[in-house]
């Protein structure tokens, strides 16, 4: 992965405080799931739909618990200390980062969530959980917007409502890759608040992995309005 970032660096002139990388679920080292985590994943997915959120508050309120399961993105952790800024904390599963400030009115943060906390390296459609919270990432702030990045779409999550409700209520642009696909989607809420969908994907599916020289992009231009 360095090797192909490294490329796609030097084909788009990028410097690597710039690029922002968030875990996916095949950077979750399986062999390292002990007997603690184990539980707790277990916890979790055989939680009843009205416990869900009560169960996952447990798990977010126990440093202890979110420890065995962080420890399994600790190739990762190593992996993305090489890009972004030196201040985002590697050990948060969320972070936030401003990108664009206009005439100090209005500012563009990227917060990035990490999605596989609980996964359990193959997870089935709309049975993940998100534990990490973003309510604090994505705090209402007057002159901020939001563009988050996280490998899992919303509607991977058994908790989506509660995800679903937060990005459209907060984030202009949600970043995701997982399902091989690249498109985009315009999401319109109730109040007429427009967020894009951008499904990524590194390469197309009819081009051989090896060939790090072509890659696919979206170049999405942000204004204030």
């Amino acid at each position: 992965a360095s090797d192909w970032i490294a490329k796609a660096i030097q084909s788009c002139g990028c410097h690597p405080d710039r690029v922002f990388v968030v875990p996916g679920n095949h950077d979750v080292d399986l062999d390292l799931t002990g007997e603690e985590a184990k539980t707790y994943l277990n916890d979790v997915n055989t939680a009843e739909d009205d416990k869900l959120a009560e169960t996952i508050d447990a798990v977010r309120a126990n440093q202890k618990k979110v420890g065995f399961l962080r420890a399994r993105l600790m190739a990762f952790r190593e992996f993305a200390a090489q890009y972004g800024p030196q201040h985002i904390n590697r050990n948060q599963a969320d972070w936030s980062v401003p990108l664009v400030k206009w005439s100090g009115l209005l500012e563009l943060h990227l917060v990035g969530l990490t999605s596989v906390l609980l996964s359990k390296g193959k997870d089935d459609y709309g049975r993940l959980v998100l534990l990490p919270n973003p309510r604090g990432s994505l705090a209402e702030r007057a002159g901020i917007e939001y563009v988050v990045m996280m490998h899992h779409p919303p509607n991977w999550y058994r908790n989506r409502r509660e995800i679903t409700q937060l990005l459209e209520a907060r984030a202009r642009v949600c970043l995701s890759g997982h399902e091989h696909e690249a498109r985009i989607e315009v999401v319109k809420n109730a109040g007429e608040r427009v967020r894009l969908q951008v499904f990524a994907v590194v390469l197309d599916d009819s081009l051989c992995y090896c060939s790090a020289e072509n890659f696919n992009y979206f170049c999405i231009e942000v204004f204030p309005v």
